[in-house]
């Protein structure tokens, strides 16, 4: 598996109903110096992004992700971007976005999500 596969692997990992549900899990993959500005907020941080997990209903749509491309990369550093929907049950898509991630590689080997950005499309 190469540096792409497996940060996508981790990305798509968190768009899902069960990671996002497990507060617990979720924040091991989450760097303690998260930042994210998103399509509705700027500069949540760590605890904003759990925080505002324990109330999320992903039950009448899933997260969609495609296109993924690898922008920067270093041994402890990975920049990727990629486009995003929310898909209801009937497959219509709505809130597309264009997303940059930065993950990087801590100290315990694991990679973690530091930074996070998401523009309307």
């Amino acid at each position: 598996m190469d540096i792409l596969e497996k940060i996508v692997a981790l990305e798509q990992g968190l768009h899902t109903p069960q990671m996002r549900s497990d507060i617990e899990r979720i924040s091991d993959y989450i760097h303690d110096e998260f930042y994210e500005d998103g399509l509705f907020s700027k500069g949540m941080t760590k605890a904003d992004i759990l925080t505002g997990l324990k109330h999320e209903d992903l039950s009448k749509h899933k997260i969609v992700s495609e296109d993924y491309k690898l922008v920067s990369q270093s041994r402890t550093q990975v920049i990727i971007t990629y486009i995003s929907a929310l898909e209801s049950a009937l497959g219509e898509r709505s809130y597309h976005a264009q997303r940059h991630s930065t993950w990087c590689r801590c100290s315990d080997d694991k990679w973690r999500l530091i930074s996070h950005s998401a523009t309307l499309i």
